[in-house]
């Protein structure tokens, strides 16, 4: 991937749902991982189970990334080679109350990383971006549409890619990709590590799954969009595949063929799937019946999301290997396993894993 042996890569945020993941892979690919957390929404105990399907022991820093002085630490002891920035808040209701916290972490968070690379001669970045900078539009959306964003976290995601582009066209020699997420779900097949944070989850599948396994009704919100049943459509892509996505750009940044620059990326399946189709496929899977209620919109949510994902194929030879029906198993294994697993670690987990 790189001369060295072993690539040095910082997670910023990478203690969460999505760091996790990319942990695991970027490990199993071969690269050292350094991950900093401040822990805010996870648990320090996801690092340990990362070892046990790995093998291998992340370094651990427990930060706020947007700490100068932290950054140069890291920077410094463990001599990074490309940074994932993967911290931030990322609730689009929750960022039309609280808009100015979402502007404060998400913009510090970007801004701190992009300078602390800059002062250590850092040239590769990941930009972990959202699809939701699209906003409305009724067909698969790729990277050169217009973004419409229709939230202050929409617009804090592409605030992010905008100022990578300015450094961009300032540093010649940076290598940056953003990659704009569509709807991560899932977890990984061992069943040791999935969507688990310190505050309730907003999105789909944790509220579905908790529905499906306590029979307490699911609340769908707004069962009147312009789709096919009336839920709104998403594009799932099953985490593990949004894993490899992220193995597929550090491959590309480290790629010396490519030129430098900036590039954003769509990482989506291209395939549409409502609500209530994905409230079926989880009581498919589970075996059980589902039940719903209808609920009121909510600000900042689109009807449809879906991804051309041709760039993606093209640049980084990536595609989606994991159905609708893997990502129900997959979710809902991690979900029975993670109040035996975490019940009681969890509240001992911050003391698990030595900071390095």
């Amino acid at each position: 991937m790189t001369n060295r042996a072993t690539p040095s890569i910082l997670l910023a945020g990478g203690a969460g749902y999505i760091g996790l993941h990319v942990a695991v892979a970027l490990l199993e690919a071969g690269c050292t991982v350094v991950i900093a957390d401040n822990l805010s929404n996870s648990f320090s105990d996801g690092i340990n189970r990362v070892s046990e399907i790995t093998g291998r022991r992340p370094g651990f820093v427990r930060c706020d990334v947007r700490d100068a002085d932290a950054l140069d630490e890291i920077f410094a002891r463990h001599g990074i080679d490309a940074v994932v920035d993967l911290a931030g808040l990322k609730c689009a209701p929750e960022s039309v109350a609280e808009p100015l916290a979402y502007h404060q972490v998400n913009l510090g968070t970007i801004l701190a990383l992009l300078g602390a690379m800059q002062r250590h001669g850092c040239r590769r970045f990941i930009f972990s971006s959202s699809a939701a900078v699209y906003g409305p539009s009724d067909a698969a959306v790729h990277e050169n549409m217009p973004a419409r964003p229709a939230s202050p976290y929409a617009w804090t995601k592409l605030a992010g890619e905008r100022i990578v582009s300015d450094i961009a066209a300032a540093q010649p020699d940076l290598r940056a990709i953003s990659l704009r997420y569509f709807n991560p779900v899932g977890a990984h097949p061992s069943g040791l590590i999935g969507e688990h944070g310190r505050t309730r989850p907003t999105n789909l599948f944790p509220a579905l799954l908790e529905a499906a396994e306590s029979g307490r009704p699911f609340s769908v919100f707004g069962i009147d969009w312009p789709t096919r049943d009336g839920s709104c459509v998403r594009d799932f892509v099953h985490i593990c595949d949004i894993a490899e996505g992220h193995v597929a750009a550090v491959r590309d940044l480290f790629d010396d063929r490519v030129a430098p620059g900036h590039e954003i990326i769509n990482l989506g399946s291209g395939e549409g799937v409502t609500v209530l189709e994905a409230v079926a496929a989880l009581a498919r899977i589970a075996g059980r019946p589902v039940e719903w209620s209808p609920a009121p919109r909510r600000p900042g949510d689109l009807a449809f999301s879906v991804a051309d994902a041709t760039r993606a194929y093209a640049r980084l030879d990536w595609k989606t290997r994991h159905g609708t029906d893997a990502m129900c198993r997959d979710a809902l294994r991690w979900h029975r396993t993670k109040k035996r697993r975490t019940g009681h670690s969890a509240r001992l987990a911050d003391r698990v894993v030595p900071h390095v």
